[in-house]
């Protein structure tokens, strides 16, 4: 490949990368914490009100502890995102100084682009855990519903 279409490649991909860069510090962080922050407060929430009604006293161990886990797998979830996260935005930042010098330089590396690809395959891989801790939280939480209910 030339070194103008290279330049030109790289140009595409600078402001590909900053676009994800911006959804990912903006609405990715939001979402999470939102989320997060959301599963926190009903496991918590529910555990709470149980743990003061005095009607429930005697059977409130099984919902409690349920509400308990749902709690800690929302946190289990937040810390895996912020792991994600910060591993996300070290590959971004890393792609665009590379691909910046190759729009100035026009020179492709192709096993830097190599590492990359294998870098996106990684996460991509363990990108299930999050949303399945999430997942988790809610249905502990459900469940401790439903044990309140027995």
């Amino acid at each position: 490949m030339s070194d103008d279409l290279n330049k030109l490649l790289a140009k595409r991909a600078v402001e590909r990368i900053d676009r994800q860069s911006a959804f990912i510090s903006a609405e990715f962080g939001t979402i999470s914490r939102w989320l997060t922050a959301s599963l926190f407060a009903l496991n918590g929430g529910g555990a709470a009100a149980l743990i003061n009604s005095h009607e429930k006293a005697s059977t409130s161990l099984l919902p409690v502890s349920l509400f308990g886990a749902g709690v800690v797998f929302a946190m289990f979830g937040a810390m895996t995102i912020q792991g994600m996260y910060g591993t996300l935005a070290d590959l971004l930042m890393r792609q665009d100084a590379y691909w910046s010098r190759v729009a100035i330089s026009g020179r492709r590396l192709k096993w830097v682009e190599a590492r990359f690809r294998a870098s996106r395959r990684r996460r991509y891989r363990y990108a299930w855990i999050a949303p399945s801790l999430g997942w988790i939280s809610g249905a502990l939480f459900v469940s401790g519903i439903a044990a309140i209910s027995l």
